[in-house]
């Protein structure tokens, strides 16, 4: 039986249906229901916490991120800011910089366990700049590649598997010195120039995906940045870190051909979800959270 149209009308006008969820670090606003809410609450809540035992503990922010949680493409279109509205059309989610903060927008409707990859890459950025400060680039963008592939499951999670766009980049073109990679500021044209950008994230990515394939290999890593953090440039970090760079450039690209790209597993964090707090919020209320962030 059809709808009559005083019914669509109504449907048509009914106000959307927005829940809260909080938890220690996160404030999630979603139109998709609180089972929805709730399950990103606490998936983002166990990424923290794999982030935090590889950077270290926070300094607590004094808010919880915000997390928008659209049902669909059009409540996620209503969400990113106008500037960048056009271009976010097939986007699966944004981190923004807002004033009181930061701020996470979703879209839910999309699947695949990687969906969320850019969000989580600048989600580790944000912790790292937090624990540690600034990285050289190489490195940075290395390890947000590596740990935004992060597949939560029930008893275990993955990180670090194979990106095969990057690994067919970096397997057909020819890859940059590593000398120049280590040296490469933040305004290398390497770093970001569109036309070398791309190979640049993808060798950065390859090669920390080789630094964290033994343990060898990690404490090279670990030893690298404590001498960043003693102030050595990265160049010559590099160098007192990982020996012969000639040597690891030969070690690089032979990884690169191996198949021996698999990801690491880890213990799955506890998270009790009976610790989110959940509440229906009004329209003002959403909008009210809507414009705790820049853009709009």
């Amino acid at each position: 039986m059809g709808m009559t149209p005083a019914l669509v009308l109504l449907l048509a006008a009914a106000p959307l249906s927005w829940t809260e969820v909080r938890s220690a670090h996160f404030r999630v606003v979603s139109d998709a229901g609180a089972s929805e809410a709730r399950q990103i609450a606490s998936e983002l809540e166990r990424i923290r916490a794999v982030y935090q035992s590889v950077l270290g503990p926070e300094v607590e922010p004094a808010e919880p991120i915000v997390v928008f949680a659209a049902a669909d493409a059009e409540g996620f279109q209503e969400l990113v800011p106008r500037k960048w509205r056009r271009e976010g059309a097939g986007w699966a989610g944004l981190f923004l910089e807002a004033p009181s903060g930061y701020a996470i927008l979703l879209r839910l409707d999309l699947r695949g366990d990687l969906r969320f990859r850019t969000v989580y890459h600048e989600y580790f950025h944000y912790l790292t700049r937090r624990h540690i400060g600034r990285l050289p680039p190489w490195l940075g963008e290395g390890l947000a590649d590596y740990w935004a592939t992060v597949d939560i499951r029930e008893e275990e999670i993955l990180v670090g598997r194979p990106d095969y766009d990057y690994l067919r980049l970096v397997k057909r073109n020819t890859l940059l010195p590593l000398e120049t990679l280590f040296a490469a500021g933040a305004d290398s044209p390497h770093y970001r120039r569109e036309e070398t950008m791309t190979l640049f994230y993808a060798q950065s990515w390859a090669l920390v995906h080789f630094l964290q394939s033994d343990e060898s290999r990690r404490r090279e890593l670990a030893a690298y940045v404590s001498l960043l953090g003693s102030g050595a440039d990265a160049l010559r970090a590099a160098r007192a870190a990982f020996g012969d760079l000639r040597q690891l450039e030969i070690d690089l690209k032979a990884y690169v051909r191996s198949r021996r790209f698999h990801g690491a597993r880890m213990a799955s964090p506890r998270f009790e979800e009976r610790e989110l707090q959940v509440r229906p919020l009004s329209e003002p209320e959403a909008r009210a959270a809507r414009g705790s962030y820049s853009g709009q």
